[in-house]
C-alpha cells in the first residue's frame, strides 16, 4: 500500500482529498448556478422539468455529502478492506436509508432524496470511523510489512490449474 511509503501515502491521500472536496464544490456550484439551465438543455417537457427543478436542491446538497465516501472507498480497496466498506453500506442501508425512506413516504420523492442524503452523510461518517480504526494498522504495514498478523499480509495465489475431472 502507498508503495510501502507512509509519507507518500500520507501525500496522496491529502492531495486527492483536496481534490476531491474541489470537484464536489465545483459540481455543487455547478449545480446552484446552471441546475435549471442543465435540466432544460436535457428536455423540452414541462412535466419533467418542473418536478426536477423542485428536487434541484437536492442534488446541489449530494456532492458535498457524499464525496467523503467515495474518497475512502478508493483507500479501502487499495488497501483491501472491502469487507469494511460492505459492512459500512450495509449499516448505512438498514440503520439509516430503509427507516428514513419508511418514515418519510408521505413526503414522496423528497422523503426519499431526504433518506439517500442520510445514507450518503452515515456511510462517510461510517467511512471516516473504520479508517480512523485502521488507521494504526495501515501505518505498522508501512513498517512491518511482512508481519504475520498484519491485516495487509500477503495471501497465497489461487491455484487455478485444477483437474477438469475429479480423479
Amino acid at each position: 500500500m502507498g508503495a510501502k511509503n507512509k509519507n507518500l501515502y500520507l501525500r496522496t491521500l491529502r492531495t486527492t482529498g483536496l481534490w476531491s472536496l474541489l470537484i464536489a464544490l465545483l459540481f455543487t456550484l455547478l449545480y446552484s448556478y446552471a441546475g435549471k439551465s442543465i435540466i432544460d438543455s436535457l428536455t423540452r417537457l414541462t412535466e419533467v422539468r418542473s418536478p426536477a427543478y423542485e428536487y434541484l436542491p437536492w442534488l446541489i446538497a449530494l456532492p458535498l455529502i457524499s464525496f467523503v465516501s467515495f474518497l475512502l472507498d478508493g483507500v479501502f480497496i487499495g488497501a483491501t478492506l472491502s469487507r469494511q466498506m460492505r459492512d459500512g453500506i450495509l449499516l448505512s442501508l438498514f440503520m439509516i436509508f430503509l427507516p428514513a425512506w419508511y418514515y418519510t413516504q408521505d413526503l414522496g420523492n423528497h422523503g426519499l432524496w431526504l433518506a439517500l442524503t442520510l445514507f450518503m452523510l452515515f456511510r462517510s461518517l461510517i467511512m471516516v470511523g473504520y479508517y480512523l480504526y485502521y488507521k494504526r494498522s495501515i501505518f505498522l504495514a508501512f513498517h512491518y510489512p511482512d508481519d504475520p498478523t498484519s491485516i495487509f499480509q500477503k495471501r497465497p495465489e489461487p491455484n487455478f490449474n485444477l483437474p477438469l475431472k475429479p480423479s
